[in-house]
């Protein structure tokens, strides 16, 4: 599904990764975008020897990322990150990794940390939207730093 030249440039962001994740795929075995989204997800863990993938059967298709700790699973994709979603994939797994760009200063996290939950955020994205990455990636980004915030990415198509 990625181009050799896209796998290059996904290697070359991944080369500082310190932790292991994994992409835990629950997905109806006859969804008919199943093969799609593990196809893209091996090819994006292909890219470091720190990022692994599991299939599970469930009812629908969407995946999380969580690191070898166990946390991260508070962000859920229920999406094939294509498109300008991509680069969300990608920084949320350096963001989760303490590595990303646009972090949050202490004063920001220390507010999303005070912020009361459980707080359960939906967003409904469109991949060819070129605002959707900045919410989401934002929305991301609180859920990372507080763990009674939970977010879903949902493809608006599926």
């Amino acid at each position: 599904m990625l181009d050799q030249n896209l796998k290059a440039q996904v290697t070359q962001v991944f080369s500082n990764l310190k932790s292991e994740f994994t992409f835990k795929i629950e997905s109806a075995p006859s969804h008919p975008q199943k093969s799609a989204l593990v196809e893209l997800l091996q090819d994006v863990a292909s890219c470091s020897n720190k990022l692994t993938l599991e299939v599970q059967n469930g009812d629908d298709l969407a995946f999380t990322l969580q690191k070898a700790d166990g946390s991260g699973a508070n962000i859920v994709f229920k999406a094939i990150p294509n498109g300008h979603e991509f680069t969300t994939l990608l920084m949320a797994i350096l963001n989760l990794d303490g590595i990303g760009k646009n972090l949050p200063d202490e004063t920001t996290i220390n507010r999303i940390k005070a912020l009361n939950g459980p707080v359960e955020l939906k967003s409904y994205i469109s991949l060819s939207c070129t605002n959707c990455p900045d919410v989401v990636q934002a929305l991301n980004i609180m859920a990372i730093y507080n763990p009674g915030i939970h977010h879903k990415i949902i493809d608006g198509s599926m």
